[in-house]
């Protein structure tokens, strides 16, 4: 028989419809909890309350009926007893047997060789008790929550207690794929419920060339509301043993979580890069490698927050080599604490940052070169009415910087410039205002002040000035490095206006309405007081000049006066510009009442008139033309963002776009009978840099998702590098392709998929099996596959 949700369209008609039995005769009971029976013969003792029935025997009341071939009902124990072809039907639940005995008001009872069925599962066996609304026990009894018959698969266990909303326990348990057993359990307890709880985790394969075959165990614990960990142990074949462990805690003002990896791994031999030649030499190998993240945040009050940030490895080459961690892809490992105040009058952040260079000579040791910034604390007042047409607040921060290996640096960009060789880059003493300063202190206060001005209707005009102090302390006993002040005073006013225009359609219920806002900004730096000849003023200078960045402590030492020459560290020019910018917006009014933006598009661009001074053959007026468009229409959505630099030198000198973007098609996505997963979609991106003469972008990547029916879906993915040429031929970049299969019983679901990349050689195979076990939807580890 099929078990599926026609028979809860049967019960529905059983309950409601005006069934034509033979019947010769039809009683109801007195009082409360009426009930209804019909048979074709019928003997009532009204004295014992008994009532005995038989052929096409029928009893109904409210919400549920059962029919057998006879029955006897108890009415003043409210209890029944069928015999022959019996058959209960309610709204939730199904139950047929050869024989019942069944208590009317708890709707609990027993079945004998019969079959219970609900929505999400189905238990059938030789003996099985109802023992309250969501708990069930049974002798030689079998159980799936597969729709189908025979099961795709099913548990069948001497002992079987079933609590929905709690745990499976069985035992003398076999397996089952479809009639033949696979497996053997002497015990078996697994959950019933989509909350938390104890227990082993569906086991994780993966096969792939640096890793060979794949296989952790976990196991989780439960271990209070608010606290759970999770712990795996297994092996890499081609590294060795596995051990993973994470831990979760929420509470009620913040919530914790940890990560700890450890591996095994008879592999890994490091590499030490000579600074100099760039060469590579082999370290010593080392086997026990492991990665760490703790990610925590607490609130402390209603003014307090804290937050913590641990990430550390083994070594550098983790990341990239076992994939744990977040960071894999970048250069630079980031730990930090802060502690944030804020109250209605200012709000403030002490932190501390810690980076670890991943890109460093020795993957086993810090990188000594590397800055940190420790501590740095900032504090703001919020903006405040001023003489009732100003506002203005003050911010002030405070820096430490310093690092390992001393306070200067060498000179790398007279050494990339091939300039002649310098202080420490000859083997002297530090040469100032060329070998950079990386030791110190900053402090900066920054006064601002604004108003707002509407002359004409549809027209704002917002003058405002701030200026920022910043004083240096770069530890003159260990430098011989005096101290420093610098100061800038950066003035604006801003014209905006918004005009906008409403389309409606015939019954006014809906429509469009399409706002476009054009910007004039108007910046000038009228004063800057800073010592030239300060070695520190020297460096940035010495470095901007020849279009690098870097010989400064942060953007904050920057003042943005001029055009930048560099383009990894871009910021507009300030000292005498204007800038235009236009955002043009289009929404959408449905007849139901909802409101959604569907296109957007904004653009920018700033002249330095302070560039108009120059010979005309130096001069680069033009900052970067910057332009964004994003669109969501139901089924398509995409974004463009689109950058234009004017004055760049890439080879060839026509690469001066950099463009990034993206466009999605979805066709259908849905999630059918409850469980299954339904999508038909397709997503291309596309990037374009060629400014940077080393790094060079220029990929197509694409994913498709294709549900060919509700139980399979293929999927594939791929980034292609599009770049062309004798010593830069395209090349796959990374392609993965697999399937998920979903069971149209709906009680299994698996997922293959094969993938290859070039930052881990090999291909790897993923598998993910899930299983349905308490009819609510897959449960089920392993590595799936996905793009």
């Amino acid at each position: 028989m099929l078990v599926s949700f026609k028979r809860y369209a049967l019960v529905a008609f059983f309950l409601v419809a005006d069934l034509s039995f033979p019947v010769l005769e039809s009683r109801a009971a007195e009082g409360s909890g009426a009930l209804h029976w019909s048979a074709r013969k019928q003997v009532w003792d009204r004295k014992s309350q008994l009532v005995s029935l038989s052929g096409n025997a029928i009893l109904s009341q409210s919400g549920e009926r059962l029919m057998a071939d006879s029955m006897k009902i108890d009415l003043q124990a409210r209890k029944v007893t069928a015999q022959g072809n019996c058959l209960y039907l309610a709204r939730d639940i199904i139950m047929q047997s050869q024989s019942m005995v069944f208590n009317l008001d708890t709707r609990t009872g027993t079945i004998f060789g019969g079959k219970i069925a609900t929505e999400n599962f189905s238990l059938s066996g030789e003996k099985i008790s109802r023992l309250g609304e969501a708990r069930f026990s049974a002798i030689n009894a079998e159980y799936t929550t597969c729709k189908d018959c025979p099961q795709s698969w099913s548990f069948f266990g001497e002992e079987v207690d079933l609590t929905f909303g709690g745990y499976a326990k069985m035992r003398q348990v076999r397996g089952k794929v479809g009639d033949v057993p696979i497996t053997w359990f002497p015990y078996l307890v697994f959950p019933l419920k989509t909350q938390r709880q104890s227990g082993l985790l569906m086991p994780r394969f993966r096969f792939s060339g640096a890793d060979g075959l794949a296989f952790v165990q976990p196991f989780f614990w439960a271990i209070s509301r608010s606290l759970d960990l999770t712990l795996g142990a297994g092996t890499y074949s081609a590294r060795g043993a596995r051990l993973e462990f994470e831990g979760r805690a929420a509470f009620e003002s913040g919530s914790a979580q940890a990560n700890f990896y450890f591996q095994r791994d008879q592999t890994y031999r490091p590499k030490l890069i000579d600074s100099v030649t760039g060469a590579l030499s082999a370290l010593e190998p080392i086997q026990n490698r492991w990665g760490l993240l703790v990610s925590q945040r607490q609130s402390l009050g209603e003014q307090w927050t804290q937050t913590l940030r641990i990430e550390e490895v083994s070594d550098a080459n983790y990341p990239s080599d076992l994939g744990d961690l977040e960071s894999r892809r970048e250069a630079v490992l980031t730990s930090s604490f802060a502690l944030t105040r804020t109250t209605p009058w200012s709000s403030g952040v002490l932190s501390v940052r810690r980076f670890r260079n991943r890109l460093g000579p020795n993957p086993l040791k810090w990188d000594g070169q590397v800055v940190q910034a420790i501590p740095t604390l900032s504090l703001t007042s919020n903006e405040r009415p001023w003489f009732s047409r100003f506002h203005g607040g003050v911010a002030t921060s405070f820096s430490r910087f310093s690092r390992i290996e001393g306070p200067f640096d060498r000179d790398v960009v007279g050494e990339i410039a091939g300039l002649p060789a310098v202080g420490l880059r000859a083997g002297g003493t530090p040469e100032l205002g060329r070998d950079p300063i990386r030791q110190g202190s900053r402090l900066t206060l920054t006064p601002s002040l604004y108003t707002d001005w509407t002359p004409i209707d549809g027209v704002s005009l917002i003058p405002s000035a701030k200026y920022r102090a910043s004083f240096y302390d770069f530890d003159r006993t260990q430098t011989g490095v005096r101290t420093l002040n610098r100061g800038y005073l950066l003035t604006q006013l801003e014209v905006t206006s918004e005009l906008a225009r409403i389309y409606r359609d015939e019954d006014r219920s809906s429509g469009y309405k399409h706002t476009f806002r054009p910007t004039l900004t108007y910046s000038l730096i009228p004063l800057i007081q800073e010592d030239a000849n300060h070695p520190f003023v020297q460096q940035m200078f010495y470095a901007q000049e020849r279009g690098f960045s870097g010989y400064n402590f942060d953007n904050l030492d920057i003042i943005p006066r001029d055009s930048t020459r560099s383009y990894n560290n871009y910021f507009l020019p300030l000292g005498n510009s204007l800038a235009l910018g236009v955002v043009s917006q289009l929404y959408r009014k449905f007849e139901d009442g909802r409101v959604a933006r569907q296109l957007e598009f904004s653009a920018s661009q700033t002249v330095d008139f302070r560039e108009l001074r120059l010979d005309p053959s130096s001069r680069q007026p033009l900052s970067r033309f910057a332009s964004a468009l994003s669109g969501d229409f139901g089924p398509i959505s995409g974004r463009v963002f689109y950058f234009y630099y004017p004055y760049a030198l890439p080879d060839p000198p026509s690469n001066r776009n950099k463009v990034s973007s993206s466009l999605s098609y979805v066709f259908e996505k849905a999630t059918r009978h409850r469980v299954l997963d339904f999508e038909r979609s397709v997503t291309v991106g596309y990037q374009y840099d060629r400014l940077d003469g080393i790094n060079r972008i220029k990929n197509l990547t694409g994913a498709v998702k294709f549900s060919l029916t509700d139980s399979i879906l293929p999927f594939a993915g791929v980034d292609y590098n599009l770049s062309t040429g004798p010593d830069d031929p395209g090349k796959l970049q990374r392609v993965n392709t697999g399937l998920t299969f979903q069971s149209v019983s709906q009680c299994w679901s698996a997922t293959i998929n094969v993938s290859q990349t070039l930052e881990r050689p090999g291909t790897n195979l993923d598998f993910d099996l899930s299983l349905n076990l308490a009819g609510e939807g897959f449960s089920g580890a392993g590595l799936p596959g996905g793009f």
